[in-house]
Order: structure tokens, then C-alpha cells, then sequence
């Protein structure tokens, strides 16, 4: 959700399911424009930044960047990509002693005919 000073509101929920059990999930994230990329930070009090992106352009005319995140012990690697046909993509590879596991997700833009599904 666009605000009034240009800044992106993003939710995320859903369920987690590990060996342990099922868990309720949800992130929040606001992400502020920058003029060569954009910054994301977890949309908590007080503001924490996540990471910074610098986008630059690829050969194939795709916006890339990338960013690292330390949380304790572990390292966050995010990857971003933003084809020129639209969409886009996020990498999270998440390594150190306590996290060791990659997450792709891909973006695509609901069609018109389709309603929006609350989480």
C-alpha cells in the first residue's frame, strides 16, 4: 500500500510448518524510495532497517540488486530482480550457526479477474 510521503507498505502472513509443529507467521516491512534502489525496513517501533538495495541494470535490461543483513550470528543475502516484462523476484540464502536454508520467492501481478484472497 503506497502512502502519502511515496513510501510501500508490505504484509506477509501466513503458516510456517516445521518438524516441531505449525506456527502462525507475519512480517511487516516498509520500503523507502531511494534514488538509485530503495531501503527496506521492518515496519516495527522503532524502525530497524533490514537492507539498502542499489539497483543497476543487467544486459537483458533487468533491475538487480543485492544486500546483506546480519541477524546475530547469521547472514541474511537478499537478491532482487526485476525483469523488464514485469514481476519480480527475491532471494533470501540465510546462513550462520543457528539458520542455513534459501528462499526464492516470485512476484507476479494478480489478473484482473482474480480477487484478492485476505490472509
Amino acid at each position: 500500500m503506497r502512502q502519502a510521503d511515496g513510501w510501500l507498505r508490505y504484509r506477509e502472513a501466513g503458516e510456517l510448518v516445521l518438524p516441531q509443529g505449525r506456527f502462525q507467521a507475519e512480517r511487516r516491512y516498509l520500503f523507502e524510495p531511494m534514488t538509485d534502489g530503495f531501503a527496506v525496513f521492518f515496519d516495527a517501533e522503532p524502525l530497524r532497517l533490514f537492507h539498502r538495495i542499489r539497483l543497476t541494470e543487467d544486459h537483458d535490461g533487468s533491475l538487480r540488486g543485492e544486500a546483506t543483513h546480519p541477524c546475530g550470528r547469521d547472514t541474511y543475502v537478499t537478491a532482487y530482480v526485476f525483469p523488464p516484462a514485469g514481476g519480480f523476484s527475491v532471494r533470501h540464502r540465510v546462513s550462520g550457526p543457528n539458520k542455513d536454508y534459501t528462499v526464492q520467492t516470485v512476484y507476479k501481478r494478480a489478473s484482473t479477474q482474480s480477487k484478492e484472497i485476505a490472509a
